[in-house]
């Protein structure tokens, strides 16, 4: 049947499926979809042809995430893009997700292939400090004599900004990766920016 992998598709593969398919007749067209291989007691293959796969955010972009081999077929050009993070934990940026992640990965074929990782969120920018309260006494006196008031109370230090959210891997394998026919460029996402510190009160 036909799938429309442009608009966040989500294939899982469960139960006996010990392989998948995904070939595409116009290699101009990135798809935007993320495959999810769950606990089928094997090792699995892959096969892309031809095909450009762009992650929905905080999404990798291809996971086996099981003591098992994924073994990557590719024909003509690939490209695997992980997720972008768009979500922060308290005020820290996440960190973006993988290209593909999993325990063993071997790749195989003909053609080329390039995987790149998510980038990271940004941090949240920190708050402003308090300003500190006046001197309990203003100043007095005359203009001959006068009388300097009380100091004010020092104002309170902004909070930081959060850190950035790390890059993600390429290719995150637990235990091995093997590339055999076939070339490759491995890219790590870039860095969210760390968020701006609050300025201090006067």
């Amino acid at each position: 049947p036909s799938t429309d992998f442009t608009s966040n598709c989500h294939i899982t593969v469960t139960g006996s499926c010990k392989q998948l398919y995904i070939i595409t007749g116009n290699s101009n067209i990135t798809y935007t979809m993320y495959i999810t291989i769950e606990e089928i007691g094997s090792d699995f293959e892959l096969y892309l042809n031809g095909v450009k796969i762009q992650a929905p955010n905080n999404c990798h972009a291809i996971e086996y995430n099981y003591n098992r081999y994924l073994n990557l077929y590719i024909k003509g050009t690939v490209e695997i893009k992980g997720g972008h993070a768009s979500t922060v934990t308290g005020i820290d940026g996440d960190d973006g997700k993988y290209g593909i992640n999993c325990y063993r990965l071997a790749i195989l074929g003909s053609g080329n292939i390039t995987v790149i990782g998510g980038n990271g969120a940004n941090g949240i920018n920190g708050t402003n400090g308090v300003k500190g309260a006046n001197g309990a006494n203003p100043p007095s006196g005359s203009f001959i004599s006068p009388i300097a008031g009380d100091d004010g109370a020092n104002g309170t230090n902004g909070t930081r900004g959060g850190h950035g959210g790390d890059g993600g891997y390429g290719i995150y394998a637990k235990y091995s990766i093997s590339i055999s026919g076939v070339s490759y460029s491995l890219i790590g996402g870039n860095g969210g920016h760390g968020g701006d510190g609050g300025n201090g009160g006067n």
